[in-house]
């Protein structure tokens, strides 16, 4: 029998395909119309038609990071056993070549259960459905053979549900059963986690028998439970009741919905699902006020890309600062090309091609934005892999404003990062057309033009001289000074790598906490989040900075700092090293003149420096510029220094031999640590 496969794009034809289904949901589990119409909409629903046009099945999928997740495989009685799903899965192979590969939850118990050895699939592992039966699941994949260099597994979103829905979800005896039971269907699990609030505690004591709540409160236990500080709770209820008409009297019920909401609200989730229609009913309210959004299981299933996506773009603070990123989205094209289309050479329409090439396929492009609630858009970075070895930045500009090429440092330094932890051995940035400006923090994180393209070569840890020098050497990379005095311009190239060589000086450096925070402490800084406070973020985002001292030790550049946070006025601080910095230029003056020439990189104020000085005007102070810092996932506490030699107390800046510098940062950047 003759098949003929392709993407459903008309709607009207959704009736169609959602019959098939109908005839089939008892297997298939519970599937809204809504859930097809989006499937049409986003190229996700294959059908199988004969010569004459008839529709002998469909395949409905959906893509999750980047694996394709089938949802529904459905063959009409008539048509089965002549092939009809295995073409269908082989097109769905073909359809997603690009992404790392295909997978599926099925129960074992089904005759399908045989069927996905066939198709090349095997069988990953084993999970437990949470329908009220809690069957047996086997996780079918099949990889289609890319390397593994650009993959972050997609976050689920949470989801809080509220007690009708929980209780609906194992109770099969009531009536909407069917319907919030979707919520529990495994390709339904794949992109949400449902999770519940401790409202849930009250409502199961006013239902039912003992035995049914000691059953209840059995299966809350398998839910994550969201626990935001009461405090932050009770001050969200009377907002939520303010949404009720004053004439409305609530009852029991009515109070434990607002609290559920307001411990979603509270926690930070951004999806609520409900079925109190008073609820639904006040949806556009709670949205505009509060940035949750209330929905209905029927809504949820049915726009489950939508919310998918939400989540994907969802601004993230960058490094404790108020500055956030997000993933681009095509609408917001015109309005990018406007901001970041920046050079004389550059046409906007050609810039406009090459940040929509990008935007629409998300799977092998991400195209990153930062922005600030003052500045708007600061930069834009797009980042694709190719090979195993090779990651390519297609797009990298910034806009005009005054932070914006400290943010778009950061975010190259961030990617230099990541791509090392892919063990990728290079970058190439293959924008056409690149702002002076954007070359000169290229320049500054490490990166060289080789034969007109830019490229950062990746290294991590310490390597010998003479073997950087054949790495580079092998891609066309060479310094401009290559003596043994010129150890610097070779660590530019080569960071966060470093030479081994012993006579490189190096120093511990006891840090304030009120002073780490604006430099490194990303924690510290996160904590004056949402106002911040006054954080220095030219500094706290920025490649370079300068520290004062009035220590007198022989400071020597270049060398390499180990930040030590000490404890400063408040009692705040971690006593452990946090991070380490370059030391690029040591320059000794009276307080005034380093505070003028040093002021845009540094921190601290004149009275500041003024008491460093001992409040002589005349006395003389060391400014050290360092650069290139490096946040430690591990700090080292004192008791591991003492255990190096490096004993408390920790008064002021102190050499360290080399050999001590390496244990420490070995140690602090270990994933065993």
């Amino acid at each position: 029998m003759a098949v003929q496969i392709s993407h459903l794009t008309d709607l009207a034809k959704c009736d169609e395909v959602f019959a098939l289904y109908r005839g089939d949901s008892g297997t298939l589990g519970w599937m809204p119309k809504g859930a097809f119409a989006e499937g049409i909409e986003n190229r996700r629903l294959l059908v199988a038609k004969s010569d004459s046009g008839s529709l002998l099945g469909y395949l409905l999928y959906r893509v999750v990071g980047r694996k394709a997740t089938i949802a529904h495989l459905c063959v009409s009685k008539e048509a089965r056993g002549k092939g009809v799903a295995a073409s269908l899965v082989d097109e769905l192979k073909k359809q997603t070549a690009d992404l790392d590969g295909i997978t599926l939850k099925c129960r074992n118990d089904f005759d399908a259960h045989r069927f996905w050895p066939r198709m090349g699939f095997v069988a990953k592992g084993v999970a437990r459905g949470r329908g009220a039966d809690r069957a047996e699941l086997t996780i079918w994949h099949v990889d289609h053979g890319h390397p593994d260099l650009f993959t972050i597994e997609p976050t689920k979103t949470r989801v809080v549900i509220d007690a009708n829905v929980f209780f609906d979800l194992w109770a099969p005896d009531r009536p909407k059963r069917e319907v919030s039971g979707a919520l529990t269907e495994p390709w339904v699990e794949d992109t949400v986690d449902l999770v519940l609030t401790p409202e849930i505690y009250n409502d199961i004591q006013r239902a039912g028998t003992s035995e049914e709540r000691e059953r209840s409160k059995a299966i809350v236990r398998t839910f994550e439970e969201i626990r935001p500080p009461t405090i932050d709770v009770d001050r969200v209820v009377p907002q939520l009741r303010e949404l009720y008409p004053k004439s409305v009297l609530l009852n029991q019920r009515d109070e434990s919905d607002i609290r559920h909401l307001a411990n979603t609200i509270a926690a930070g989730v951004k999806f609520f699902v409900t079925r109190d229609e008073g609820l639904l009913d006040k949806a556009s309210e709670v949205l505009q006020q509060f940035d949750v959004q209330v929905f209905s299981p029927v809504e949820l299933v049915s726009h489950l890309d939508w919310v998918a996506r939400e989540q994907a773009y969802q601004p993230l603070r960058l490094e404790g600062s108020s500055v956030s990123t997000k993933r681009a989205e095509a609408l917001m094209l015109d309005e990018l090309a406007t901001t970041f289309c920046d050079t004389p050479s550059e046409r906007r329409m050609t810039f406009r091609a090459s940040l929509e090439k990008c935007l629409v396929d998300p799977r092998k492009h991400n195209v990153h934005v930062s922005f600030s609630g003052k500045d708007g858009h600061l930069a834009l970075i797009a980042v694709s892999s190719f090979t195993e070895e090779e990651w390519i930045i297609p797009l990298v500009r910034h806009a005009k404003q005054e932070l914006a090429p400290t943010v778009l440092r950061h975010q190259l330094m961030v990617v230099v990062r990541e791509a090392i932890t892919k063990n990728a051995r290079i970058i190439r940035v293959l924008d056409a057309c690149i702002p002076a400006s954007v070359e000169t923090a290229l320049e500054e994180i490490g990166f060289r033009k080789v034969s007109g393209v830019w490229l950062k070569p990746l290294i991590s840890g310490f390597m010998p001289r003479d073997e950087i020098l054949e790495f580079l050497s092998r891609l066309g990379v060479v310094p401009t000074s290559l003596s043994e005095d010129k150890i610097d311009d070779l660590e530019t190239i080569i960071w966060p790598a470093k030479v081994s060589k012993s006579d490189v000086p190096c120093y511990l450096i006891p840090i304030r906490a009120e002073w780490a925070e604006h430099f490194f402490d990303t924690d510290l800084a996160k904590q004056r989040l949402p106002g911040l406070s006054g954080i220095r973020e030219e500094l706290h985002l920025g490649i370079e900075a300068a520290y004062y001292t009035s220590s007198n030790i022989g400071f020597r550049a270049p060398g390499r700092i180990l930040w030590y946070v000490s404890q400063g006025n408040e009692k705040v601080g971690t006593m452990e090293v946090k991070a380490c910095s370059r030391l690029r230029e040591v320059a000794k003056a009276g307080p005034k003149q380093l505070f003028k020439r040093f002021r845009r990189l540094g921190v601290y104020g004149w009275k500041d420096i003024y008491l460093k000085a001992g409040k002589k005007v005349d006395a003389e102070l060391t400014a050290l510029r360092f650069s290139h810092t490096e946040r430690f996932p591990n700090p080292i506490g004192t008791d591991l220094l003492s255990g190096l030699g490096v004993l408390p107390p920790y008064p002021g800046p102190r050499p360290i031999p080399h050999s001590t510098f390496v244990s420490i940062y070995n140690q602090a950047l270990s994933p065993n640590a």
